[in-house]
């Protein structure tokens, strides 16, 4: 006896289904994700050239994670919005110039990832993006606007912001009580913002390729932090305070003033389970 999938294969051209993948949501094609509308929970996207979100994604009501990651998507329709069960949204390397309400309309999603855009503009309402767990926003575009409103955003557990134009933190983000790792690489911030010293949950700071001159002591007092990243500044040394960052397992500077009897001090300095790099070998 032939599976019903079989006999439907030889009369319409059905492709037969894929039983892990269904059991479990999962598709990567979606005229076979069309099939079974109401089986699809993760629906991946990525790399298929495509230049819009398919409008036929709307018939997927179960949907809770949509990867459109590497494509020439250029906006952000306003239907994804009506997808009730969408909290993960991957629309990393498109050609998506702004952050506009089409997407903070989205107020169910816990990640949000748009990096390596050419984005110029992010709209004041992504503060209400109050279920967001998860934003990672990196701009290729040189003349990218940073929204303050970004700080708004209540409950942000990892935040990303690279290739920002960030000049410095606001004073407001130490209302991410909830913060758990901060990356703001590649931006222009010039002092150390002393507000995430105060955040209970913060264990992970990466503030490569800035232009900070001073590590301030304060930091000393962070003893659960785990990374810190500082390479690309130009800083010539680190306080005596940072013996007190008993939990930290990875310290990143390259690239900075610090001569070599200062990175001998710091060797000495911090404590020794702490992984110390100091010539950037080793990281992609």
């Amino acid at each position: 006896m032939f599976p019903n999938w079989v006999i439907a294969q030889e009369h319409t051209n059905v492709p037969p289904p894929d039983p892990l993948p269904i059991e479990l949501g999962l598709f990567s094609d979606i005229d076979r994700a069309l099939l079974y509308p109401d089986k699809v929970v993760n629906l991946n996207l990525r790399d298929k050239n495509l230049t819009a979100v398919p409008k036929e994604i709307l018939r997927f009501e179960n949907l809770e994670i949509l990867d459109l990651a590497n494509n020439q998507i250029r906006t952000v329709p306003s239907f994804l919005a009506e997808l009730p069960n969408l909290r993960q949204l991957f629309l990393n390397e498109n050609q998506i110039t702004s952050l506009d309400e089409s997407i903070t309309r989205c107020t169910n999603l816990r990640v949000l990832n748009v990096g390596e855009n050419p984005i110029v503009s992010v709209s004041p309402s992504i503060s209400g993006m109050v279920n967001l767990e998860k934003l990672i926003i990196s701009s290729t575009a040189p003349n990218v606007r940073f929204e303050e409103a970004i700080w708004d955003v209540p409950n942000v557990k990892v935040l990303r912001l690279i290739d920002m134009n960030i000049e410095e933190v606001p004073a407001q983000v130490r209302n991410m009580k909830k913060l758990e790792e901060l990356c703001l690489q590649n931006n222009k911030i010039t002092v150390f913002p002393k507000d995430l010293i105060g955040l209970p949950m913060l264990t992970y700071i990466s503030l490569g390729n800035n232009q900070l001159t001073e590590v301030p002591a304060e930091l000393g007092s962070m003893d659960k932090l785990y990374y810190l990243a500082l390479f690309g500044n130009p800083i010539k040394s680190v306080p005596e305070e940072l013996e007190g960052l008993k939990g930290l397992e990875f310290f990143a500077c390259w690239n900075t003033n610090i001569n070599e009897r200062e990175q001998e001090r710091i060797e000495r300095l911090l404590p020794a389970q702490t992984k110390m790099n100091f010539n950037g070998e080793g990281v992609h």
